[in-house]
């Protein structure tokens, strides 16, 4: 069987078992209503739970199981659709919305993974260099290649928000460019930690609008302070030029680049010591901590004196 024909086949496979899965929970409902008038009364939570198991069994993605067995537990239970959407975000903490965010919104990395690009690009530099003997022609390939991760770091954030998904997919293929351009992995890491940062801490679209919405000012309001009339971006426009976040959210940016359990951190560090080469504590944590962290200390102080 030809690889088309095969994930063609696994194509198929798979959409056959989303729609038997379906088709058996719309006929579980239909029994349900059936049987409900005798009196014999059904826990819509127990079904929801049963429903997603069953879901989850056949491959369907768990987090549209969960989406699909939470609809089908507010219809049974006598809500309306709209009415049973609210109480799912509703009953979702911060904590459990931006995991769901995470969740959904990390099929972009599975499509990236699935189309080998990261193998691509780093197949393609590898034969630049190779025809290349030039010391300024290296050069620009280096400062070439470490935009180009600067921009998938951004991207990450904003306009297709994968966060870290994305290093373990195209970092390891480029270890081997890496090493023949004799690039510091130190600045890789300072690179892909500012790119994963600094655009979620200034513009509130992406990752961006849940920390900035979700979290910030969420949290902000929580402690009794007025947040409205706030615009958030005028608000981290002079810090995020030291690569910060004014006033409060300055901690939760301190706590994020150069801290040792932050994904933003240990992301990077993922996908550089593939091949063990990369000391987290070291290559990663410290040098992102003297970079932005202490410019974020002083930024964040000079902000909070201007706003």
């Amino acid at each position: 069987m030809t690889p088309e024909l095969s994930t063609r086949a696994v194509s198929d496979k798979d959409v056959s078992r989303l729609v038997i899965a379906l088709f058996g929970i719309i006929a579980a409902y239909l029994v349900y209503r059936m049987i409900d008038p005798i009196g014999l009364g059904m826990n819509a939570v127990l079904v929801s739970v049963l429903a997603m198991l069953l879901l989850s069994l056949v491959r369907v993605n768990v987090v549209i199981s969960l989406i699909t067995a939470a609809l089908l537990g507010g219809v049974i239970g006598g809500l309306s659709l709209e009415k049973t959407l609210e109480s799912f975000s509703a009953g979702l903490s911060g904590g459990a919305q931006i995991a769901l965010s995470y969740a959904l919104l990390g099929a972009f990395a599975v499509a990236i993974s699935k189309s080998g690009i990261p193998h691509m690009l780093a197949d393609r530099i590898a034969r630049l260099l190779g025809s290349s003997s030039n010391d300024r022609r290296v050069g620009q390939i280096r400062y070439g290649l470490i935009g180009l991760i600067l921009v998938f770091a951004c991207s990450s954030q904003n306009i297709i928000p994968i966060h870290i998904a994305f290093i373990p997919l195209l970092v390891p293929p480029l270890l081997f460019v890496m090493a023949k351009l004799r690039m510091d992995r130190r600045l890789v890491a300072c690179v892909l930690t500012f790119g994963l940062v600094t655009p979620y801490m200034l513009l509130p679209v992406g990752f961006g609008s849940i920390f900035l919405n979700d979290i910030l000012l969420a949290n902000i309001a929580k402690s009794g302070l007025d947040v409205s009339g706030i615009d958030p971006f005028s608000a981290m426009l002079i810090p995020a030029m030291g690569m910060i976040v004014a006033l409060v959210g300055t901690a939760a940016a301190l706590g994020d680049a150069g801290s040792p359990a932050s994904d933003s951190t240990l992301g990077p560090t993922a996908g550089l010591n593939i091949d063990g080469q990369h000391n987290h504590m070291w290559d990663t944590v410290v040098p992102t901590f003297l970079h932005y962290n202490l410019p974020l200390m002083v930024f964040g102080w000079i902000a909070a004196t201007v706003l």
